[in-house]
């Protein structure tokens, strides 16, 4: 909504700039054409210099047209300039270089309590910084409202909610980009702050909704995580996320350049190259999704999930989805609304209980999830 009002306010202002430059001009010449027929009938001017200087009229006023074009890009760029450098000014948050963990097990447990997190309201943006954390003001926008929850071991969490009920802005404060207001942490019986830990985040796989692809082979892309995997491992992260067929159909194979500026890619492209960057990594054993497949398609969905469930074996999987099919698969669900964490336990639990759970899942088409019919 904030992006639609100043999208609207931007054009109004091009717009109304761009009809007063046109209506003078428009005018100017039309006083011009006025002038000159006059003058042809009263005989004081002949007829070629007169259609001559009619017909270059309009180029002789183009310069103030392009001047209107060129101060709307000037102004583009002053204040992209403006939200670099308060981007540039945004203090880091402090990390937690205390943390001494030897990372997530079968018998590891992460415990949640009274956690709360707002954006600043001034842009609304998912900063990553703590200044806006520190300050919680009238002025600031709650996103995430006293969260308790407890993981243990290998758990498969879903965190269901409609949009804007927090699912991403939880799954980034988990990755350690948002830094919580208030709140109590406990990681194996150490007490943490925040999630911005090198100790925490090293074991963190984090597959957001569109991955980021850099320019670079399609080797290096994967290579994300573990740089110095080897040739083999690459290739076989990539077989093993489906991408076989598609890199033997380039000639350039695992070398071909992707990114900005050398191929562009399909979504499933992106997410199983994703894909192949966790499993290239054998050190993580935690695994952070934000709705990796919701802008696909449902057979490339089909085939990305059938990918995606072996690798969530032995690991702490902790899944963002409104895609009701995932609750068949996971252990937990946590479901969220403005903020709060209404309902959590098992899904065959409250599935058909009447709860949010239920609700939810009548809203989005019923109770149809695989495993879980409710009669």
């Amino acid at each position: 909504d904030r992006f639609r009002k100043r999208t609207n306010s931007v054009l109004r202002v091009a717009m109304t700039s761009t009809f007063a430059l046109d209506f003078f001009t428009t005018l100017a010449i039309a006083i011009m054409a006025v002038a000159l027929g006059n003058g042809l009938i009263n005989g004081t001017v002949a007829l070629f210099p007169a259609l001559l200087s009619l017909i270059l009229a309009p180029e002789y006023f183009l310069p103030i047209r392009q001047f209107g074009d060129d101060y709307h890009a000037t102004l583009n760029g002053k204040n992209a300039l403006q939200d670099i450098n308060g981007l540039l000014d945004t203090p880091e948050s402090e990390p937690d270089d205390e943390l001494d963990w030897r990372g997530w097990g079968s018998d590891s447990t992460l415990s949640v309590r009274g956690l709360d997190f707002a954006y600043d309201a001034e842009d609304g943006n998912e900063a990553h910084s703590d200044t806006a954390a520190a300050n919680q003001s009238d002025d600031a926008h709650p996103a995430l409202r006293d969260l308790s929850f407890t993981l243990h071991g290998f758990e498969k969490v879903a965190i269901i909610g409609r949009s804007g009920a927090g699912k991403s802005t939880l799954i980034d404060l988990l990755a350690g980009f948002n830094i919580p207001q208030s709140g109590a942490v406990e990681l194996d019986g150490q007490q943490l702050t925040q999630f911005n830990a090198p100790a925490w985040q090293r074991h963190i796989s984090y597959i957001p909704q569109t991955p980021y692809i850099f320019s670079g082979s399609i080797a290096s892309n994967i290579r994300f995580y573990n740089q110095s995997a080897s040739d083999s491992d690459v290739r076989a992260a990539a077989e093993q996320a489906g991408l076989g067929d598609w890199l033997g159909t380039l000639p350039d194979g695992l070398d071909t350049l992707i990114g900005e500026g050398n191929r562009g890619i399909s979504g499933g492209q992106a997410q199983r190259i994703a894909l192949a960057r966790v499993i290239a990594d054998h050190s993580r054993s935690i695994l952070l999704f934000d709705e990796p497949t919701a802008h696909l398609d449902i057979e490339t969905e089909y085939d990305l999930k059938q990918t995606l469930l072996p690798l969530m074996e032995s690991h702490l999987v902790i899944f963002a989805t409104h895609r009701l099919h995932w609750l068949a698969n996971v252990d937990k669900v946590l479901v969220l609304d403005g903020g709060r964490i209404v309902e959590a336990g098992m899904p065959g639990e409250l599935i058909g209980r009447g709860g949010p759970l239920s609700e939810l899942i009548g809203e989005l088409g019923g109770n149809r999830i695989e495993g879980y019919f409710n009669e």
